[in-house]
């Protein structure tokens, strides 16, 4: 009896456990903005994975009340019941999704999460079109009257993000670590420095928008408006990293 208490318990810590990540959190800087959507966003990018080590990338979700949209040539506004992620597809097999709520299933006026995990196997390298596919439920006028309204699902859309696996270095040889690209200072007024990579550096806002393209490691964005931005870094190697920056 003993025994098969251990052996349910180690069950349960395996199933909470994972490898690491149980649950995600939706994200606060994209919760405190408030802007609908699945962040980060294609333009935003996500983070890229290495053969043989761990991979994280979480998404947030935020669900408006309501949407418009156009129907016989007129603006109609409708409640959303619900924003469904009916499938996440074409990551690497050895790579999972999980959503929370684990039905996928957001409410309308409501913040949700998901995520990609895992370890990507050996000789999985390359470039991954990795597509979120999206249905929106809402309530729609009912042409009959009664009900007033009726559950439609409007049709589904894919949001594409590019996920690119590089191959582990040799043992040895040294590498390139993202961790190394550093903006300082963060969060600031206008000036900061990038340390760590040279090449290319374009700045998006929240929304995904291109604000600012530099090829200096000097970056002035005093003129931009205070709040939060994205700056995609490319190193001579064609990689690029995201960082978020604080313009205050």
């Amino acid at each position: 009896m003993r025994l098969l208490s251990a052996l349910l318990l180690m069950t349960c810590l395996t199933l909470f456990m994972g490898n690491g990540y149980s649950q995600c959190t939706p994200n606060p800087i994209y919760t405190t903005l408030g802007v609908p959507g699945v962040w980060p966003n294609p333009v935003q990018g996500i983070a890229s994975a290495t053969e043989g080590s761990s991979y994280y990338q979480d998404f947030t979700v935020i669900v408006p009340a309501d949407t418009t949209i156009d129907t016989l040539g007129q603006s109609v506004t409708l409640a959303i019941n619900k924003v469904t992620i009916t499938g996440i597809a074409g990551y690497p097999s050895s790579l999972g999704s999980t959503c929370s709520p684990a039905n996928c299933e957001f409410p309308g006026s409501s913040d949700g999460c998901f995520y990609l995990d895992g370890t990507p196997d050996a000789s999985t390298a390359g470039t991954y079109d990795v597509a979120v596919t999206v249905v929106v439920n809402v309530d729609f006028p009912n042409p009959i009257g009664i009900p007033p309204t009726i559950p439609v699902d409007l049709p589904a859309y894919d949001i594409v993000y590019t996920l690119d696996v590089t191959t582990a270095p040799p043992v040895g040889l040294s590498e390139f670590n993202p961790m190394t690209v550093q903006l300082h200072p963060n969060p600031t007024q206008g000036l900061l420095e990038v340390k760590g990579a040279v090449g290319s550096i374009w700045v998006y806002n929240i929304q995904g928008g291109l604000v600012k393209t530099i090829e200096s490691p000097i970056v002035d964005i005093s003129e931009l408006e205070r709040g939060v931005y994205f700056f995609r870094v490319f190193d001579q190697e064609g990689r690029v990293y995201t960082r978020k920056v604080v313009k205050s």
